[in-house]
């Protein structure tokens, strides 16, 4: 017997996608379930096929079945993802990143992928909770700060001096800056999935990296887990479903990550980490999949940075030793 799944939402089909058009309450058939980044393939009562985000899906024999989103235990801190996960972004460099969905945490739990705010949609949000009393940290509480031993790498630590405002970060002596331009269309799978990719270049190389938004996405999410709980990290552009192709939204986008990036540049610890680093200044795919690798094992993340805080210390005064 076929595979059914009832719409829950209507999804209005981009022109050379391979994407099928659905209206909320139809019923559809399942044809493949492994295409992976998010989308089903299905077909309609019409014999027309195509591709579907699979979160607009509820999967069953018939209308008694049960979503995906819906399968499992409904629990806790918004990981909010809206039903149009809508680009399977599992390029070649992308095979071991989706262990779990990209931007778990971004600023007020909204899921943020490739776009605008049109992206959001009020329907069928999938809701996770974490146990974890800091989500943007691997460890549970503050104890795995207080209880841990500190790292003897020098060059970790986040050097702080007094200033005549107060305690301030000590800056890079060459400010870090870069550019976004180029935005330009590319393909996989055989010309089945599009996506854009910018060309990035820091001033400090000058020489160009290519990045798409979930690698934008993926870096968030590494900077919001290693710094969170000690650095406000601005959120991301929204991703949005239908329309990522058109010119007018590519260039406010690409705007949007621009002065996103500006910003990060300009932190004068965000700037200098090792993944940001990676990000900017990779060579090639080796490089920067060993580079991820590492990034996504990561010990030293959340209230583990606290222990890598070197503050300036007066001196003392001899007759008060």
């Amino acid at each position: 017997m076929a595979l059914k799944a009832v719409v829950l939402y209507n999804f209005q089909a981009e022109p050379g996608n391979n994407e099928l058009s659905v209206r909320e309450g139809e019923t559809v058939t399942v044809i493949d379930q492994a295409i992976g980044g998010g989308w089903i393939a299905a077909q309609n009562s019409s014999g027309q096929s195509g591709l579907v985000p699979e979160g607009y899906l509820r999967i069953g024999s018939g209308e008694g079945g049960t979503s995906r989103s819906e399968s499992g235990p409904c629990v806790g801190y918004p990981e909010a993802s809206y039903p149009g996960a809508a680009e399977d972004d599992n390029s070649e460099w992308d095979d071991d990143w989706d262990d779990q969905s990209v931007s778990s945490y971004h600023g007020n739990g909204h899921t943020e992928e490739e776009g605008g705010a049109s992206g959001r949609t009020a329907h069928g949000p999938s809701v996770k909770i974490s146990m974890n009393k800091f989500p943007f940290s691997k460890g549970p509480n503050p104890e795995v700060f207080l209880l841990a031993k500190p790292l003897a790498n020098s060059r970790d630590r986040l050097p702080v001096y007094q200033g005549e405002v107060g305690p301030v970060w000590l800056y890079p002596t060459t400010p870090l800056d870069c550019i976004i331009a180029d935005p330009k269309k590319e393909s996989k799978l055989y010309g089945l999935k599009s996506f854009i990719e910018y060309q990035i270049t820091p001033n400090t190389t000058n020489r160009h990296v290519t990045h798409r938004y979930k690698h934008f996405d993926w870096l968030y999410e590494r900077l919001l887990e290693k710094f969170g709980s000690l650095l406000p990290i601005p959120s991301l552009p929204d991703k949005q479903v239908t329309g990522r192709f058109d010119e007018d939204f590519i260039r406010i986008r690409m705007e949007r990550l621009q002065a996103w990036m500006t910003r990060m540049c300009r932190h004068p610890v965000v700037s200098q980490s090792e993944v940001f680093q990676l990000f900017l200044t990779y060579k090639d795919e080796r490089e920067w999949k060993a580079g991820k690798r590492k990034a996504e094992k990561d010990e030293m993340v959340g209230p583990m940075m606290f222990s890598l805080i070197e503050p300036e210390a007066p001196e003392l005064d001899v007759v008060q030793v």
